[in-house]
């Protein structure tokens, strides 16, 4: 048995509970309840106080994990629960959160460090990630689906996507070509879930249908994945530009329009994503830069 100690990147949380550093108390640390134990999570002390404006753009090693009392067979899954948790920080965040190193003071011969990418953002984040309470009680309640999700919903790409987007200087095309790619992915791995069979190039209606394709349609399956969530959303136009886009690589709409429809698909895969995951409670709208609070 001993601490698992995980080294975290580009987290941008603010923390619960203080701790004393120097001559003063720093709110930095969030005690995480999960799969049976207590994650704890340190911020750097820039990220604890805020001043992170200068990091951005940049990697910053930002955090360390402490899981106490780990035996080495219980090692393989304690670190597929910290990846895990650094794509649920990532979501709240929209900034690159990522695992690239540990140490397992038992073993001197066990540890792993991974080369990795990605930079620190603030810019629409999710929730309210300043307030280390909300960001406690969103990944309490979220863990549990997010692992049993993961993999067949590929929630990591999922994020993924929304990373890329925040993350480059694209022209509105391209992001919205990166947001249809995501809605794209999610429509598929909800067909996939619901044993939707796939010939051919299509998703198939079974049994066939006496009248009309036996095919279902883009907007269809979007339809059934958010109804199935209680989201109800009107798709025309969000069809007809993923047609020009994905197409032609352009649109007709004017730069504003563009960028409000991204803006909207956006707040669309949050609100998607959140409900998946069985979250409830305020999240920020990203379409209003995260300063609209909305809630499930």
């Amino acid at each position: 048995m001993s601490d698992f100690r995980a080294f975290i990147s580009n987290c941008t949380v603010a923390g619960l509970d203080f701790t004393k550093c120097g001559s003063t108390n720093l709110r930095d640390t969030i005690d995480f309840e999960i799969s049976g134990r207590i994650f704890s999570l340190k911020q750097h002390p820039e990220i604890a106080k805020g001043n992170f404006n200068e990091l951005k753009g940049k990697f910053f090693a930002s955090s360390e994990l402490t899981i106490k009392d780990v035996s080495e067979n219980d090692l393989v899954g304690v670190e597929s629960d910290v990846h895990a948790l650094c794509w649920l920080l990532s979501f709240a965040t929209l900034s690159n959160v990522t695992f690239y190193s540990y140490a397992y003071p038992a073993n001197l011969n066990t540890g792993r460090r991974w080369t990795t990418s990605g930079t620190l953002e603030f810019f629409r984040p999710t929730i309210e990630i300043r307030d280390g309470e909300t960001v406690k009680s969103f990944i309490e309640h979220t863990f549990h689906n997010y692992k049993a999700l993961e993999n067949s919903r590929k929630l990591n790409v999922a994020i993924h996507y929304l990373l890329l987007i925040e993350t480059s200087n694209l022209p509105t095309e391209a992001k919205l070509g990166l947001i249809f790619m995501l809605l794209e992915n999610l429509k598929s791995t909800y067909a996939h879930t619901k044993n939707i069979p796939f010939r051919s190039g299509f998703f198939r209606k079974e049994p066939r249908p006496s009248k009309g394709k036996d095919t279902y349609s883009f907007e269809e399956l979007l339809k059934m994945m958010f109804d199935e969530v209680g989201i109800s959303k009107e798709l025309d136009q969000v069809i007809i530009v993923r047609n020009e886009i994905i197409h032609s690589g352009l649109t007709e709409l004017s730069h504003d329009a563009a960028v409000k429809l991204h803006d909207e698909i956006h707040d669309l895969c949050r609100e998607y994503l959140l409900s998946l995951l069985g979250y409830r409670g305020e999240y920020l709208l990203y379409s209003s830069g995260s300063n609209t609070v909305a809630r499930i």
